[in-house]
């Protein structure tokens, strides 16, 4: 059970046995005078969860935005090639953006 308040949230396992709780699970704290995205973005990453695709049985799993930059990217680098620009931009940039997102959230999570 999750409760927001005013300087953060907090949030509750509750007992099986269908008690009240005693002590919250998780407490997060935002630092006074922030502002509204900013408590918005905080709460926003301690609350989600990561969505992964499992490409295969061997392969590993690799986050839902991870594959969209995948994709967007290769839609987008073929885009900048048929308007001139040149491959040695694009290419670098459409397969570091993937690795640089998957890095990018690790770093978030944790």
């Amino acid at each position: 059970m999750k409760e927001n308040t005013r300087w953060g949230w907090r949030t509750w396992t509750v007992p099986s046995d269908g008690s009240l709780p005693e002590v919250p699970h998780q407490i997060g704290v935002i630092a006074p005078g922030t502002g509204r995205l900013h408590r918005l973005v905080l709460r926003w990453m301690a609350t989600r969860t990561s969505g992964r695709v499992t490409l295969g049985p061997t392969l590993p799993s690799v986050r839902r935005s991870t594959l969209c930059a995948v994709v967007l990217g290769l839609l987008g680098g073929l885009f900048a090639i048929r308007a001139s620009v040149a491959g040695d931009v694009v290419l670098p940039v459409v397969a570091l953006v993937p690795l640089l997102i998957e890095r990018l959230e690790d770093a978030l999570e944790t």
